[in-house]
């Protein structure tokens, strides 16, 4: 309950200044907070993530929401390297409208969700050179039910995926683009069936996300 603590004592206690991570900016109401800062707010910007744009505009939509909930008025300062991007001059001037018509402008001229369905199949092991191998033989198999299931689809990689490496385990990535929901649904049953069927494959997990929260 440290967590829960922490926010009791800084709603009671008097306590003028709290350092945290994105935890602390949704859905708190501190009456008496007037200034919130917010660091490196482009840092998501460059995770690999087709959300990242909105993820930032609503992280500093919601961080900034933080400031000025009661009698006392607000102010928010954004540091950022990324001064132009549009996430950040929309979530500066709370234009949702704006950012929805860039946004959504985005994802139709690069073929990203709305406008199709995104299916991230990752593998992850101990042995680098063993995940990479495995997911060459899965990219392989999956262009084989797709040529034969004809299925029109786009597969991207394999590529190290942005969090390369979580708890010693490697991780490499395939993206598969493709609009036609069903048909990618039974390419994807298709190859985690065939690949946990075969033999020596216990040592590089396969786990498959479509239209995942986020693609780290």
């Amino acid at each position: 309950n440290s967590h829960e603590e922490i926010l009791r004592k800084f709603r009671e206690e008097n306590i003028n200044i709290m350092v945290g991570t994105q935890m602390i900016a949704k859905g708190h109401d501190f009456p008496k907070v007037t200034l919130v800062g917010v660091l490196a707010a482009d840092s998501i910007l460059n995770t690999g993530d087709f959300k990242a744009t909105e993820r930032t505009f609503q992280l500093i939509t919601q961080v900034s929401g933080r400031a000025g909930r009661g009698e006392l008025p607000g102010r928010v300062i954004i540091q950022t390297y990324n001064t132009e991007n549009y996430s950040i001059v929309c979530a500066c001037n709370q234009d949702y409208k704006s950012f929805y018509d860039k946004e959504i402008l985005v994802r139709k001229q690069l073929d990203y969700p709305p406008f199709t369905n995104i299916a991230s199949v990752l593998l992850s092991g101990v042995n680098d050179k063993m995940v990479l191998s495995r997911a060459v033989f899965v990219k392989n198999e999956i262009n084989k039910y797709i040529e034969g299931l004809n299925v029109s689809a786009q597969v991207l990689g394999p590529s190290r995926a942005p969090l390369s490496k979580i708890r010693n385990k490697y991780r490499w990535r395939i993206v598969i683009k493709c609009k036609e929901l069903d048909k990618l649904i039974n390419v994807l049953t298709n190859i985690t069936d065939g690949y946990y069927s075969g033999s020596g494959n216990n040592s590089v997990a396969l786990s498959v996300d479509i239209n995942p929260v986020n693609m780290l």
